[in-house]
C-alpha cells in the first residue's frame, strides 16, 4: 500500500500558518523594532505575541515575535532588538498563528517572577512565599517562621515556633536563613547553622552563630538534618579538600588517569615512540586517492576478477610443481651424459662384446642405418632433395644456427615464457572474437570516423570558447537572476489580508477595511453579511482626487431566503479606498463581517 502523505515543503507551512497578509503603508522605526500598516488600524488585536515573517525588503526572511499592536496607528512592536534592518513602507510581511520563542521565554520569565514578588500574586516565586507564609505548619523535614525576637548572636525566637516540645527540634535540625528582612540578600542570608537547643515554651533557638547575627522578621527554615546533608554532599563533592569527595577519590582514583588507563594510553612518551616520524610520513601517503581505490568498483573488483581467473582447480596444478624440478633436471642429464659416454666407448672399440653383441643384433651398421632412415638409393634421394630444397637448406647458415644458441632464440623464448605469466596467459582468453570483430573496418574504426567526422577541426576550435571560469560565470548568473526574480517578486507579488472586522454594537456606518496605500495596485475585496440578523448596506468609497472620499459602489443587503450574503469588487487605484457597512435596524449585539483582500502592486 502506498501512502499518500507527504512533508508540507516551507512555503506550504507558511501559507497554512498564515493569518494575516499585509503591505506596510509607513516606515518603522530605524533600529527596526517597528512596522506600520495603516490597514490594521482599528481592527481587533489577534497580533501580540503572534510571530511577523519579512517577506520583501533588506530584512526579508526574518522573524520576530510580536510584543504589542497599537490599535490607534497600526504599529506592530517587534520583541527584543528587532530586525536587522528597518522596515520601511511597501514592505510585505505575514502574521503566522504561532507564538516565537522570544515570546514563549518572556512568558516563562513571567510565570516564575522575582524573589521580591508579594505573596497575592500568581507568580512560582510569589506562590512559594505563600507556601512558606504558614507560619507554624508541620511540615515534617522543613518548617517556617519569621524571627520575632532576637537575643544575642546564637540566640532568637519564633514566637509561631512554640510548643513543640523542648527536645524536638534540639540536634535535629539546622537553622537557614532564607531570606533577609532587608531584601538586599545581605548576610546571613543562605546561610546555615545546627540547632544545638530548643526551648519549646517560647520558640527560642540556640544556634552556631551567622557571621552577621539575624533580625527581628529575617525569615528562617528549620530543616531536618537528613535534607541538611543532601546540601552537604553536594558541596562536599565540588570541594577537593572535603572527606566526601576525598573518599570517592581514595576508591576511584583521579579520574582523568582512570579514564586514560581504561583506554590504554600510555603517556606521551610511549605514543611518540609509536607514533614515529616515518610511520607519521606513511600516514601522508594515505590519500583520498588511493582510499578511492578500496571503493567495490576498483580493487575489490579486480580481486574479485583475479579469484574467478585463478579457480580452485587452476591453483591445484601448481601443486604439480612442488617438488625440485631443477635438481631433477639435473639428475637426468647426468645420467643421459653417462650412458652416452658408455655408449660412444663400446662403439669405439671393435672386440668390445657390447659391440659384437650390437654386430649381431643390427647387422652391418650401416646398411642398418640406411634402412632405418628409409634410403632408397641415390636416384631416390635425388628425386626428394630436389634443388628448391637444396637452395633452402642454404639458407641454413652459421649466423642462423647462432641464433639457437642458448643465449639467443632460447633466452629470448625463456623471457618471453617470463613475461608471458600464467596471469597474462589467461588474459589473452578475455581476446574473444566477437570483441576483436569490433576492431573490423565497419565497427570500431567506422564509429571513430564519425566522431572524427561530426567533430570536425572548426567545432573542436568552439571547445577554445570554453577556456574561463565556466563555473563561476555560473554562480554569477544565478546570483543574478536570484536578485533579479527577487525583485520582480517584489513588484508583481500579491498580499493577502483577511478579516473578519466585528460590527460594534454602536450602530452607524462602520469601516470594515481601508487601505490607505498610494502605489500603483489591483485590488480584489470580497465581503459578507452572513452574520448580521437586519438589512443593512455595504459601501466603497475611493479617493479618486487623492483627497476626498467619493461612494463608488453600494450594495443593499437584505436577509429573504435565496438573496446574496457574500458580495465581490475589483478596483485599479493609487490612492485610498475603503469598504463600510451601515445597519438598517439595531443588530443588538456586535457582529463578525467577513472579509478578504488580494493586492497586486503594478510597476
Amino acid at each position: 500500500m502506498v501512502s499518500r502523505a507527504h512533508a508540507l515543503s516551507r512555503d506550504e507551512l507558511v501559507r497554512t500558518l498564515t493569518a494575516y497578509s499585509g503591505i506596510t503603508t509607513a516606515d518603522g522605526a530605524g533600529d527596526g523594532t517597528t512596522l506600520v500598516d495603516s490597514n490594521l488600524i482599528g481592527k481587533n488585536d489577534f497580533i501580540t505575541e503572534k510571530t511577523i515573517l519579512i517577506m520583501s525588503g533588506d530584512a526579508k526572511g526574518e522573524d520576530k515575535g510580536a510584543l504589542s499592536f497599537n490599535t490607534v496607528n497600526g504599529a506592530i512592536t517587534a520583541q527584543g532588538t528587532g530586525f536587522s534592518a528597518q522596515i520601511k513602507a511597501g514592505t510585505i510581511y505575514r502574521i503566522l498563528n504561532i507564538s516565537s520563542i522570544e515570546i514563549d521565554v518572556a512568558n516563562m520569565d513571567a510565570k516564575i517572577g522575582t524573589p521580591t514578588d508579594p505573596a497575592g500574586t500568581t507568580t512560582l516565586f510569589a506562590w512559594m512565599a505563600n507556601l512558606f507564609a504558614v507560619s507554624g505548619q508541620a511540615q515534617g523535614l522543613v518548617y517556617y517562621g519569621k524571627v520575632t525576637t532576637y537575643t544575642d548572636p546564637t540566640h532568637f525566637k519564633v514566637s509561631d515556633l512554640a510548643g513543640f516540645g523542648d527536645a524536638f527540634f534540639k540536634d535535629n535540625y539546622r537553622a537557614y536563613v532564607v531570606r533577609d528582612n532587608g531584601g538586599a540578600g545581605a548576610a546571613p542570608q543562605g546561610e546555615m547553622q545546627p540547632v544545638s537547643d530548643y526551648v519549646s515554651s517560647d520558640g527560642g533557638f540556640t544556634h552556631t552563630a551567622f557571621t552577621t547575627p539575624v533580625a527581628v522578621d529575617d525569615e528562617i527554615l528549620l530543616i531536618h538534618n537528613r535534607l541538611a546533608e543532601v546540601l552537604d554532599l553536594l558541596g562536599d563533592v565540588g570541594n577537593a579538600s572535603a572527606s566526601t569527595l576525598g573518599s570517592i577519590y581514595a576508591i576511584l582514583g583521579n579520574p582523568a588517569q582512570s579514564f586514560l588507563a581504561m583506554i590504554g594510553y600510555e603517556g606521551a612518551t610511549a605514543l611518540a615512540n609509536k607514533l614515529t616520524a616515518a610511520r607519521a610520513a606513511l600516514l601522508d601517503e594515505i590519500t583520498a586517492a588511493r582510499l578511492a581505490e578500496l571503493d567495490p568498483a576498483n580493487l575489490p573488483a579486480d580481486i574479485d576478477t583475479l579469484l574467478t581467473r585463478l579457480s580452485a582447480a587452476r591453483a591445484g596444478y601448481l601443486d604439480e610443481l612442488d617438488f625440485d624440478l631443477q635438481g631433477t633436471l639435473a639428475v637426468i642429464a647426468g645420467y643421459i651424459d653417462a650412458e652416452v659416454a658408455a655408449i660412444l666407448g663400446d662403439v669405439g672399440d671393435a672386440s668390445t662384446s657390447t659391440l659384437g653383441s650390437l654386430y649381431a643384433i643390427l647387422g652391418n651398421p650401416a646398411q642398418s642405418f640406411l634402412t632405418m632412415i628409409g634410403y632408397e638409393g641415390a636416384t631416390a634421394l635425388a628425386n626428394k632433395l630436389t634443388a628448391a630444397r637444396a637452395a633452402l637448406l642454404d639458407q641454413i647458415t652459421a649466423a642462423r644456427m647462432a641464433e639457437l644458441d642458448p643465449a639467443n632464440i632460447p633466452a629470448d623464448i625463456d623471457t618471453l615464457l617470463t613475461r608471458l605469466s600464467a596471469a597474462r596467459a589467461a588474459l589473452l582468453d578475455e581476446i574473444t572474437a566477437v570483441r576483436l570483430a569490433e576492431l573490423d573496418a565497419a565497427n570500431l574504426p567506422a564509429d571513430i570516423d564519425t566522431l572524427l567526422t561530426r567533430l570536425s577541426a572548426t567545432r573542436a576550435g568552439y571547445l577554445d570558447e570554453l577556456d574561463f571560469d565556466l563555473q563561476g560565470l555560473l554562480t554569477a548568473i544565478a546570483a543574478y537572476l536570484d536578485t533579479e526574480i527577487a525583485a520582480i517578486l517584489g513588484l508583481v507579488d500579491s498580499a493577502e489580508s483577511v478579516g473578519p472586522y466585528s460590527y460594534l454594537d454602536a450602530g452607524g456606518e462602520q469601516t470594515v477595511v481601508e487601505d490607505t496605500a498610494t502605489t500603483r495596485r489591483r485590488i480584489f475585496v470580497e465581503f459578507s453579511n452572513r452574520n448580521m440578523t437586519q438589512t443593512g448596506k455595504f459601501i466603497i468609497y475611493r479617493k479618486t482626487d487623492g483627497t476626498n472620499y467619493d461612494i463608488w459602489a453600494t450594495v443593499p443587503c437584505t436577509l429573504g431566503a435565496g438573496d446574496d450574503r457574500a458580495w465581490d469588487a475589483e478596483l485599479t487605484t493609487p490612492q485610498h479606498w475603503k469598504l463600510t457597512y451601515t445597519e438598517d435596524v439595531d443588530e443588538t449585539a456586535a457582529r463578525d463581517i467577513p472579509w478578504n483582500v488580494i493586492t497586486q502592486v503594478i510597476e
